[in-house]
């Protein structure tokens, strides 16, 4: 069996905080193997000066091309194929670097001029996020809302996800009840630039959601002492297939919340902390749309520290709409 290295030296390494209710708690141990590949490369980079475009954006981070004996398969390709479908380079989502895959990443190479490989590398990954990534969902805020949801929460966002915006609490009826400050930005890799939606502890992803009101996660300095309401499921943009179980069964993007926390050292006026994915406001706000839920009728259910396999039927929706892209 594959011997796997202390959490502390592999979260030193690899970036990755493993905290309960995060995606990262649930990602694969870090192992010997994994950890002689990173020496590798940290040599590669301090030996050879390799630049920073010469390496994969995540979910990339290893050269695809179509394998007879061993087709790739994984997020990375279940999400590329998303991407081809989505800009018409193929037909459908099949979870496994085919031909036909091939033959449509060839097809987007030849588009924007990149090299006609069929194969994709770090230049072809970056391209396809920059050209496909954006889901252009929008909302147009109608109403009534669909039986059996008792609200709905509105989160205009900019390309540029430090520009923190406001997000608007409706009733069923879509009645406006509370308008109150968000950040949806999430962490940023070894060298300092912000994690896409696309990757484990990144922007929070666009799209409309399923969501339900929870009980406390358990740690105030984290989560904020109230009520969480949880991201369930995506049903449209990019949540549709970075977080949906029961079309896909994977979920790219899990154990996303609305919460606030006991920041320490943070003041009213001050920026809202990064999170790992989650969509951060200020504790007083967290408060209030918890007292407004729960007057409306909403029940906060028990916490099942996931969004996988969810127990309840989920009684909100969510709607994160990228709006224009000022401070891009």
């Amino acid at each position: 069996a594959e011997r796997t290295v202390p959490p502390a030296l592999c979260g030193f390494l690899f970036k990755v905080p493993r905290r309960k209710g995060s995606l990262s708690e649930h990602a694969p141990p870090c192992t010997v193997h994994t950890m002689r590949s990173t020496v590798t490369i940290l040599l590669a980079l301090v030996l050879f000066g390799v630049s920073s475009g010469e390496f994969f954006v995540p979910p990339f981070y290893r050269q695809l091309a179509p394998s007879k004996a061993t087709p790739s398969s994984g997020a990375d390709v279940y999400v590329l194929q998303h991407f081809l479908v989505r800009g018409g380079f193929a037909r459908e989502v099949t979870k496994v670097y085919d031909e036909a895959t091939a033959r449509g990443v060839l097809a987007f190479q030849r588009r924007t001029g990149l090299n006609e490989t069929g194969i994709v590398d770090p230049e072809t990954a970056r391209a396809v996020i920059e050209s496909l990534g954006r889901d252009f969902y929008r909302d147009d805020l109608s109403a009534p809302l669909p039986d059996g949801v008792l609200y709905k929460v509105h989160i205009p966002v900019f390309l540029n996800r430090t520009m923190e915006t406001h997000a608007t609490l409706y009733d069923r009826n879509m009645r406006p009840l509370h308008k109150f400050r968000v950040g949806t930005r999430g962490q940023t890799d070894a060298e300092g630039e912000d994690l896409n939606q696309f990757s484990h502890n990144g922007y929070t992803p666009t799209g409309l959601w399923r969501i339900d009101l929870n009980s406390p996660e358990g740690d105030a300095k984290e989560y904020g002492p109230w009520p969480v309401n949880r991201l369930v499921e995506g049903l449209a943009g990019n949540a549709a297939f970075l977080a949906t179980e029961k079309t896909s069964g994977m979920y790219i993007r899990d154990g996303l919340l609305m919460h606030t926390g006991e920041w320490a050292g943070w003041k009213p006026w001050d920026e809202l902390p990064r999170s790992h994915g989650c969509i951060h406001a200020p504790p007083e706000d967290i408060h209030k749309v918890w007292q407004i839920l729960v007057k409306i009728g909403v029940e906060v259910r028990k916490n099942p520290f996931t969004s996988r396999h969810y127990p309840f039927k989920p009684q909100g929706l969510m709607s994160i709409e990228l709006v224009d892209e000022i401070g891009a």
